[in-house]
């Protein structure tokens, strides 16, 4: 029995010493060191114009509000939205009964004041009336034709016509509605005015803007064509509540009529160019907004380094970086996405950033 006890502790013993001798193994297998390989290449900087993308609004450069001047009910509204109009086609007219008999009213008025002026001057003549007679019948005259004036073109500013040829964009009132003094009926714009896309852009992008920078543009109702634009006109003022400034881009050479209101994806190209450092995206890690980090090598202890950088854009396969790198000779392009700070590195290779 006692024998039997013995044999059992001895094979547990015999375990338990392979089991030992195995760990002291792996633990002197994972305190060697591990030796990453990586290729480097030599940082440059580059003059380059950093493109910028936002999205705006297509538009009509000038858009006139139509009104009456003189406030009445709608008798008739000749057009629809989104009609072409010719010169002085006739968009919509108020009812025109109490106007009118203001008209005929100050045309009678006046022809009154004439005869009475023609009377009085005959008088004056022969002496028989004053000289203030005589002034008081040509002021009253001269006010008669004033207001008779004033009505007639009221009269005609009770008409809405169209000033050149032209679309109307938006109609705000129906037939029989009243109609204030001055109060929109229509929007419209001209054929020939410039087609414009405004865009909201935020300071960083802004100060690198100027007039005539070329713009392309993508419209989703028009898939596959892209337009061109440039920059025309840059509010210097933000706006309170976005903190943006908005920027007018003119359509140029586009012989399609685009309709007001669109939504256009615009990808601005500045003509002001920044110095930066371009690098590959393979280059590139833990990107995070503005920031990331990439790796360079200390060339006495063969250690990874790794460096915050800014990042200014990212375009295709290539990052451009504004800060971080000014101090760096070399950063790893291949391998970068395995190294850790400090892991220990063999340099396969070093060539220039392309």
């Amino acid at each position: 029995m006692i024998n039997k006890y013995s044999h059992f502790y001895l094979v547990l013993l015999i375990a338990f010493i392979m089991q030992m001798t195995g760990c002291a193994k792996k633990e002197q297998e994972q305190k060697k060191e591990v030796i990453k390989a990586v290729r480097m290449a030599k940082v440059v900087q580059k003059e380059t114009a950093i493109p910028f993308r936002t999205t705006g609004i297509v538009m009509f450069k000038t858009i006139i509000s139509l009104s009456f001047k003189t406030g009445g009910i709608i008798e008739k509204i000749f057009v629809d939205e989104g009609a072409s109009v010719s010169k002085e086609n006739v968009l919509a007219r108020l009812d025109l009964s109490e106007i009118n008999a203001e008209v005929n009213k100050a045309i009678s008025a006046f022809a009154k004041t004439k005869r009475d002026l023609s009377r009085i001057e005959n008088l004056y003549n022969k002496k028989a009336t004053t000289l203030e007679n005589l002034q008081n019948a040509k002021t009253a005259a001269e006010l008669a034709e004033s207001n008779m004036k004033s009505a007639l073109f009221n009269q005609k500013c009770s008409i809405i016509v169209s000033p050149s040829n032209g679309i109307i964009l938006k109609r705000f009132k129906e037939e029989n509605e009243l109609a204030s003094a001055g109060m929109p009926i229509f929007l419209f714009a001209q054929n020939n005015a410039d087609q414009i896309i405004r865009v909201g852009v935020i300071d960083r992008d802004l100060v690198n803007l100027k007039a005539g920078d070329f713009a392309r543009v993508s419209i989703d109702a028009y898939p596959g064509r892209v337009f061109s634009a440039r920059v025309s006109e840059i509010n210097e003022l933000s706006d309170p509540k976005t903190g943006l400034y908005e920027v007018e881009l003119t359509l140029e050479n586009n012989k399609e009529q685009l309709f007001s209101g669109l939504v256009a994806k615009v990808e601005i190209i500045p003509s002001l160019k920044q110095r930066l450092f371009v690098i590959p995206m393979d280059a590139f890690t833990e990107g995070h907004g503005d920031k990331g980090f990439v790796f360079t090598v200390n060339r006495k202890t063969q250690k990874a380094v790794k460096i915050p950088v800014n990042i200014s854009e990212i375009t295709g396969d290539a990052v451009a970086i504004s800060a971080g790198l000014e101090q760096v000779d070399d950063i790893v392009v291949s391998g970068a996405l395995y190294l850790k700070d400090g892991d220990a590195v063999k340099i396969l290779s070093s060539e220039p950033v392309k």
